[in-house]
Order: C-alpha cells, then sequence, then structure tokens
C-alpha cells in the first residue's frame, strides 16, 4: 500500500510521474485542483503556490457511490495502476 503522507509536498510534475496527467485540472486561487478518476472512486488533489512552485497540501478521494472516505484505497490504486517510480 502507498504511504499517503509521501504525497503531500511533491510539485506538479512529481504528481504526474506518480499519478499521470490529471484527468481534469481547476485554477481555484489561491489552489490548482486536479482531479483523478478511478473505477470505484475519485481523487481530487489540492496544490498551493509555495516558494514560486505548486505543491500539493491536500488530497481526498471519495467513492463514486457515497461520499465516505476513499483516499488510501483511491490512491493506491491509482498509484499501482500507473506503475511510474518516483525517484525524490
Amino acid at each position: 500500500m502507498y504511504d499517503l503522507s509521501s504525497l503531500l509536498g511533491l510539485n506538479g510534475q512529481e504528481v504526474e510521474i506518480l499519478l499521470g496527467a490529471a484527468s481534469l485540472k481547476r485554477h481555484e486561487p489561491p489552489a490548482q485542483v486536479w482531479q483523478y478518476p478511478e473505477v470505484e472512486c475519485v481523487l481530487h488533489v489540492f496544490l498551493y503556490e509555495e516558494d514560486g512552485a505548486y505543491r500539493v497540501q491536500h488530497y481526498e478521494a471519495r467513492f463514486r457511490e457515497g461520499y465516505d472516505d476513499a483516499t488510501e484505497a483511491c490512491l493506491s490504486r491509482l498509484v499501482s495502476d500507473h506503475k511510474e517510480p518516483l525517484d525524490r
């Protein structure tokens, strides 16, 4: 299972290496919200500007069938499906 805390602090390029391209990117000042849909859930990654670059400060996921928190399961599935290593 993927260590969820390692998503925090990643810049946009690192997120794309880890998860691939977001299906939707919204600019909602002061944040950018990137959306990653999966079969059973949708992950939202919130990036805020920090030292001239946008970095992940929050993320959340919900099951498509309801509002229960699916963050751990959704993120783990997205990472394993993408299978790109992140060398930090």
